[in-house]
């Protein structure tokens, strides 16, 4: 027997100002769950804007007041911080967490560990080595993509040509004096730009055998795990576990980790009697599951009128095919500029850190280059900090790596995404996936994903607006090769 059985009334129990009645596919879905009540790992599946975390609101305070201790996860402080306000707006009991355990009041912790409240915090405060709470009852894992950003800190050593040139080049060489064949090792040594293009490369696991103790001798020896305290922690984690462990050596990094990651032996994973995974794009369950190295996840199904419904307007400007070649095209320059005169704010979405690193240098001296100066500008990190301030500041442009989901912005907090590459690869591993299993159904679909919740970022609301800009592929990886000066410098303020 399901632990509501009226979730319109639940709803109105409450007596939220905000919340106070189901919209149509809100109820639908509720309804849906009382089948799914016991399956531990379920997924919930609805368009941006569709009203998600009003549903895993309730389904959260329903299994609390039903004894349970309730964790809420997000993918950034941010996200997190919102989601307490709506709790907030809903009239549940809610505590806050973030940081480490020190940080975090003790009778916000008790109150947790009593069922009286419902924790919220990011993925980092509940999935990490020295956890702050105990493992809860009811998980609540929302934009459950982003929960493998998380993961990559705890299972993975990513040794950069950019944060760590010296023990970078001492591997590589390491391995190219064994194993001359690989050729992405010649060309990450080289300082020729066409060498970028080269895929990562998988190192044999025969060979990885036979050199796994080096490896480890030399990233031992190394003085980056003085200097890079999150270099050490995760090689600390992994330096054991080195000959079950993937090697992609790439032309700017060496990236060590298990294909799959093992989340199902965390006990914070594991001792939850459910799972609830919270995402507008789900996709296939299966992948999800294998990206998180969790157990069969089963999507709750929704009618498909459900799942038609977007929010807001979006205009989309795309390149056209003729067009592409070594220089961004002067109509999305002037389309681009042209939205920054009327709204100074932009989000550029790119495949990885590196690329998006590049492209903050090059888009800021292009934006000067055209009179649009005194802008700030902010490289997005793992907790998502820099979100808050974008978000506040009347001007200024965030640069993402990887990400296309966990970011929500809302009326001129921002109306301009650029898109600076299809997504096809957002890591080394995906890369090398691409590279050689071009036909792979499942890289697809997440290429597909990655679209969709590029252009939901800004249309939050029925009344709310953006442009989404798509730049070509080709030189996505060389941005100074495509922003020129336009003839006519641009003037920002709002017309």
């Amino acid at each position: 027997m399901p632990l509501i059985g009226d979730y319109s009334a639940f709803l109105t129990s409450f007596q939220s100002a905000k919340f106070k009645t189901l919209r149509p596919a809100q109820k639908h879905l509720l309804e849906k769950y009382a089948a799914f009540e016991t399956t531990e790992d379920v997924a919930i599946e609805l368009p941006t804007g569709a009203g998600k975390t009003l549903i895993a609101l309730l389904l959260a305070e329903a299994k609390r007041r039903n004894g349970g201790r309730i964790a809420v996860l997000s993918a950034n402080k941010t996200l997190a911080r919102q989601m307490y306000q709506e709790a907030q707006a809903l009239n549940i009991p809610a505590a806050l967490m973030e940081g480490r355990r020190s940080d975090i009041p003790a009778a916000d912790i008790r109150a947790y560990q009593r069922a009286q409240k419902i924790a919220i915090m990011n993925y980092w405060v509940y999935f990490n080595q020295n956890p702050a709470i105990d493992p809860a009852d009811f998980l609540v894992m929302d934009d459950a993509h982003l929960a493998e950003h998380c993961l990559h800190s705890l299972f993975s050593v990513q040794i950069s040509a950019y944060s760590h040139d010296a023990l970078f080049k001492t591997l590589v060489s390491e391995v190219r004096e064994r194993f001359p064949e690989y050729t992405v090792l010649s060309d990450a040594l080289a300082t020729s730009e066409a060498a970028s293009g080269t895929p990562p490369e998988l190192l044999s696991f025969v060979d990885q055998d036979l050199i796994v103790d080096r490896i480890r001798e030399i990233i031992d020896a190394s003085p980056s795990l003085k200097t890079d305290s999150d270099l050490a922690f995760r090689w600390k984690r992994l330096r054991n576990s080195l000959r079950e462990a993937n090697f992609y050596f790439g032309v700017d990094q060496v990236w060590i980790r298990p294909y799959i990651y093992p989340l199902v032996g965390s006990p914070h994973y594991q001792d939850a009697k459910q799972r609830l995974y919270v995402s507008a794009t789900i996709g296939d369950p299966g992948d999800l599951s294998r990206r998180l190295g969790v157990r069969p996840i089963t999507k709750i199904p929704v009618d498909p009128e459900f799942l038609q419904k977007t929010s807001g307007r979006r205009l989309v400007v795309m390149n056209r095919l003729e067009e592409h070649g070594t220089n961004l095209p002067q109509r999305l320059q002037a389309a681009v500029l042209t939205a920054l005169s009327i709204h100074p704010k932009s989000v550029w979405l790119c495949s990885s850190q590196a690329e998006a690193s590049k492209y903050k240098d090059a888009v800021s001296q292009w934006l000067n280059a055209n009179g649009v100066v005194g802008h700030p500008t902010w490289l997005l990190t793992s907790l998502g900090d820099e979100i808050d301030n974008f978000k506040a500041s009347p001007t200024g442009h965030l640069f993402v790596g990887g990400r296309f989901d966990g970011m929500d912005f809302k009326a001129d907090e921002c109306r301009l995404v650029v898109l600076t590459t299809l997504p096809r690869a957002i890591n080394a591993q995906e890369e090398f996936i691409s590279a050689y299993l071009r036909d792979a159904g499942f890289m697809r679909r997440r290429l597909n994903q990655r679209i969709v919740q590029a252009l939901g970022r800004c249309n939050r609301d029925e009344d709310d607006f953006g442009m989404y800009v798509f730049e070509p592929r080709s030189t996505a990886h060389d941005p100074t090769l495509r922003l020129r000066p336009q003839s006519r410098t641009m003037n920002t303020r709002r017309r």
